[in-house]
């Protein structure tokens, strides 16, 4: 119990003195010395944010832009005087968010809560996000089209996450949850490399693929379009090309 206490008090201070250093850099100037580059700035200043670097270098330009030769953020005037990026910035960078899919048809009502479960507003042409839940009515139908190129078709009455969602040369990542309802869907790039994860996860099994055109259904006894109803709430499985893999017994395949 005394190392728990010691672990939070430790965990405190340091969420302290963090809130300290943010709060004296909101105003801090410094003058570029001869050889000073934007990245040995970052190194002296933010060595703890590492992965703030982007957009904080992007709002160092954007408050001093006389301080870099022709904008460009790789030439430094030596002898210039510039404002570092402070307590704002390091709020912005926490709370950018990552674009997953565009919904380019809507049927019905449908319904969006972004990460903080406030509703948004949807329309053809508005972006989904990591985070993002969607909610489809009895009659409600949605299409969307993912960055990597794969489609996904959310049928009436069903309720899908998007958990995580990444495109990057180490390995890309595509994770959805439908919790209840039904979804059809044609894989894009993400699952080809063997670097990648594709995942569709349901309360009764997880479905991956590296390139299939499939349809999910789970805790959906009544049917939703051309779909037929069945007698008990499991998780049924319809694969039109390529292959799946679902993983947890106990689960009806179709």
């Amino acid at each position: 119990m005394i190392h728990k206490s010691q672990n939070v008090l430790s965990i405190v201070l340091l969420l302290v003195l963090s809130f300290w250093s943010l709060t004296a850099m909101a105003n801090k100037e410094i003058t570029v010395k001869p050889g000073q580059t934007i990245i040995k700035i970052m190194r002296q200043e933010y060595a703890g944010q590492r992965n703030r670097w982007p957009l904080l270098m992007r709002e160092m330009v954007r408050l001093n832009p006389s301080a870099f030769i022709n904008g460009d953020p790789r030439s430094l005037k030596s002898g210039a005087v510039i404002k570092l990026p402070g307590k704002t910035t390091a709020k912005k960078v926490s709370k950018k968010r990552v674009r997953a899919a565009t919904v380019y048809k809507v049927v019905g009502s449908v319904s969006l809560f972004d990460d903080k479960k406030k509703i948004q507003p949807i329309k053809v042409g508005s972006y989904i996000y990591v985070g993002d839940q969607l909610l489809t009515s009895d009659r409600g139908v949605l299409r969307l089209k993912f960055i990597d190129g794969a489609t996904v078709k959310l049928r009436c009455s069903s309720l899908l996450n998007i958990d995580e969602y990444k495109m990057r040369s180490s390995g890309s990542v595509s994770e959805l949850s439908l919790l209840k309802g039904s979804l059809r869907t044609k894989s894009g790039r993400i699952g080809r490399r063997s670097n990648d994860r594709y995942l569709v996860k349901t309360p009764l099994g997880n479905v991956s693929t590296n390139k299939a055109e499939y349809g999910v259904r789970v805790l959906q006894s009544q049917a939703c379009e051309q779909q037929a109803d069945v007698d008990t709430d499991g998780l049924y499985l319809d694969v039109l090309n390529g292959k799946v893999s679902l993983k947890n017994a106990g689960i009806s395949v179709l």
